[in-house]
């Protein structure tokens, strides 16, 4: 399949927030506190829309 260069399209960028899901369910049940769970936050993520 060729690849076509279209000038109209663009990329497409967004701001992740990844959440440890393992110490956000502790904190759900009152294991460790919210301030415990560990996430870290992706700023201009290419997103794959294909």
């Amino acid at each position: 399949m060729p690849i076509k260069n279209n000038p109209e399209m663009g990329k497409v960028l967004t701001t992740l927030t990844i959440i440890n899901r393992s110490e956000q369910i502790l904190a759900e049940v009152g294991v460790i506190s919210e301030e415990q769970i560990r996430s870290i936050i992706l700023k201009n993520v290419l997103v794959d829309i294909s």
